[in-house]
């Protein structure tokens, strides 16, 4: 379960091959929410009909949907701050039918500010998109919040709306801000078209920003 299905179920199966599983040997079925996170719980009711041997979660809200889903099935995650999403009880001690990693998106959101005030040394004023469905949003936009006001820069947050991204992006003109940055969960290759298109310099994880 992902946000961009094909990329990382491309690395997923890079991985599983280092790991001498040659595909073919395995079946992997894969679910793919576009950012929409009312259809999660759904995708995993269905993996968990399917009844597949494990689930490989990725963001918080596919964590959340894949916990509620089943006690049995292992579930391996990437989340950012999964003790306080109540994924686990505890990194060191998870319990339950989780494991995984911290994704530590709100650190590399406040990192990616930095890395922004590189590129463009005269930037005041910089837009957070985030995905208002997400728990994790408010975690991220402290992180880069806090990590702007030791660079002196003014930070607008922005809820973009899944299914109808253009009034982010309006707002984006109307703030005149310098730079965004992009929470992970959002439906990255649309929203990194469109901020090419309007010469915004972005940040965000995956391979649209690069």
């Amino acid at each position: 379960m992902a946000r961009d299905e094909h990329f990382f179920a491309d690395l997923l199966r890079a991985g599983m091959q280092e790991r001498s599983w040659a595909e073919g040997s395995y079946s992997l079925l894969t679910r793919s929410s576009g950012g929409s996170i009312d259809r999660l719980q759904l995708f995993a009711a269905e993996l968990v009909a399917a009844n597949v041997d494990a689930i490989v979660a990725l963001q918080t809200p596919a964590a959340l949907a894949a916990k509620r889903a089943t006690q049995t099935i292992p579930i391996v995650i990437s989340a950012g701050d999964p003790v306080s999403a109540g994924l686990v009880d505890s990194l060191a001690r998870p319990g339950g039918n989780l494991t995984g990693v911290d994704g530590a998106a709100a650190a590399l959101g406040a990192k990616r500010v930095e890395l922004m005030r590189e590129i463009v040394p005269s930037m005041k004023r910089i837009a957070v998109l985030l995905h208002p469905s997400d728990p994790f949003s408010k975690p991220f936009l402290a992180q880069v919040q806090a990590s702007a006001a030791t660079l002196a820069l003014e930070v607008e947050p922005i809820a973009a709306t899944i299914g109808d991204l253009e009034p982010a992006f309006a707002e984006l003109q109307a703030r005149r801000v310098a730079a965004v940055v992009v929470q992970p969960s959002l439906p990255l290759a649309a929203i990194a078209a469109r901020l090419r298109a309007m010469r915004l310099p972005s940040v965000s994880q995956g391979p649209f920003f690069v």
